[in-house]
């Protein structure tokens, strides 16, 4: 199969939806990042330095609702440098979530207000390389493990309140993911699982619960939280219809896979047929369905809803099926002219802003 391959099969691009905010500003890690961190590797093709085969699941919820993207995720981005380093001793190269909105905000503020940034949404995925960070600490220091994962989780929920308070009403934000449910994590020590397990478990139930008392505080409140489940979204691959209706049939393995020098051990035929891309990053068609519960979540009140007949019917909706088509690894043209017109990375945002903030000020 090909990835959205012509133009006839190209139905995929007649779905999107209307919708009243402009943009989608992403902020978070490899999840989101749609090409802001150059990658190096020659053994696994990644498409434009994306994580992926294929584009993330913000550049397709934000194509579905008709906004533009601006996006300063950073793939091993962390809630806050300081703090991983100071928990593991983990340096870490690439801008955090905590700056990364205090760069939005230093090439922004001073040209807008939060009753322009209220039209607008923000999402957050962050979490996962905290707890890869946190989990090298080992089983012998679970308790300095689990005070990590609470000081990343309170940092996430201070990026928040910084959104909150440039003007964002509307917030799409994940929680941390289960390393049960990632290839990568399954391969670390015992120790190593069972702390990063312990701080997911942590993690998964207290962000939800903490944002929720945040907004509680706020006179004006957040109009719209919603929360991607990372863990039930991958839960709901397996469900054997959802394997029929997106093609996947491998929800255990990445397509390809490294050692621990980031030599190639193995690599798939059809990428199409996994879950993972991999050993820890979605496929394209992944993304695409994520994209579609995210965009119906911003138009309904039920919030991020997952089930194998949610996924089965926005496969349908929204021509998911078109993902893939044909043979080869060649992508839609007109899809991927339709992503340079309405989305800008970071660098491309700090050269742009003007016509950004016009956009959203029209």
């Amino acid at each position: 199969m090909k990835l959205i391959g012509s133009i006839a099969a190209a139905s995929l691009l007649i779905a999107p939806v209307l919708s009243v905010q402009p943009y989608l500003f992403a902020f978070g890690d490899s999840l989101s990042d749609n090409g802001n961190t150059a990658i190096q590797d020659n053994n696994i093709p990644y498409w434009n330095n994306r994580m992926s085969n294929g584009p993330v699941w913000n550049e397709y919820a934000a194509y579905f609702n008709r906004l533009k993207l601006v996006n300063y995720a950073h793939q091993g981005g962390v809630t806050d440098n300081d703090l991983i380093a100071s928990a593991t001793g983990i340096k870490v190269g690439v801008p955090s979530l905590k700056d990364q909105i205090s760069r939005f905000s230093a090439t922004f503020k001073n040209i807008t207000t939060p009753e322009i940034l209220a039209k607008s949404i923000a999402s957050i995925t962050i979490g996962s390389n905290d707890l890869k960070a946190i989990a090298t600490l080992g089983s012998s220091k679970i308790v300095r493990g689990v005070s990590a994962a609470d000081a990343a989780i309170k940092s996430m929920i201070r990026s928040i309140d910084t959104l909150h308070s440039l003007g964002f009403r509307n917030i799409i934000f994940s929680n941390f993911p289960q390393p049960v449910d990632v290839p990568a994590a399954s391969i670390d020590s015992d120790a190593a699982v069972l702390l990063a397990s312990i701080a997911t478990s942590l993690s998964s139930k207290l962000i939800v619960e903490k944002v929720n008392a945040l907004n509680f505080g706020y006179k004006d409140k957040f109009k719209k939280l919603t929360v991607i489940d990372l863990h039930k979204t991958t839960a709901v691959f397996k469900d054997s219809g959802v394997m029929s209706t997106t093609d996947i049939q491998n929800t255990k393995n990445g397509c390809y896979n490294v050692d621990e020098n980031e030599n190639l051990v193995s690599k798939c035929d059809n990428p199409e047929n996994y879950f993972f891309f991999d050993s820890a990053h979605p496929t394209a068609i992944v993304h695409a369905v994520v994209g579609a519960i995210v965009s119906e979540s911003l138009m309904s009140s039920n919030g991020y809803d997952v089930s194998p007949e949610i996924v089965k019917n926005l496969v349908s909706k929204y021509k998911l099926h078109n993902v893939y088509s044909g043979s080869g690894p060649n992508l839609n043209q007109t899809f991927i002219s339709v992503l340079k017109e309405k989305e800008y990375n970071m660098a491309e945002a700090e050269s742009n802003y003007q016509k950004i903030i016009q956009d959203i000020t029209s």
